[in-house]
């Protein structure tokens, strides 16, 4: 297991508060990110409401799918942060 960093900030906000881990491809693996409760929420919601399995309870390749549908969702989230922050005027981000 690796150790947890000190400090840990949301990947996409930047805060500091109500921190969780977030399996970005699902409990099938133990790869997270660092996520505030409010960038954590919306984003749980969205794969329940595509019907993307997380529970790493779905065995062989279904639930290797899962994770891939879990994973490409994460990264269009991310993306479209990235893009948001940089589309914003210069010494606001």
């Amino acid at each position: 297991m690796r150790p947890k960093p000190k400090v840990r900030d949301c990947v996409l906000c930047g805060g500091t508060q109500r921190i969780q881990e977030h399996h970005f491809a699902g409990h099938n693996f133990e790869l997270t990110v660092t996520l505030c409760d409010p960038c954590h929420l919306p984003i749980t919601v969205g794969l329940k409401r595509l019907k993307i399995d997380t529970s790493g309870k779905t065995p062989g390749l279904e639930g290797l799918v899962y994770s891939f549908q879990a994973t490409t969702y994460f990264q269009w989230i991310l993306l479209a942060h990235l893009n948001k922050t940089v589309s914003q005027p210069k010494g606001k981000h």
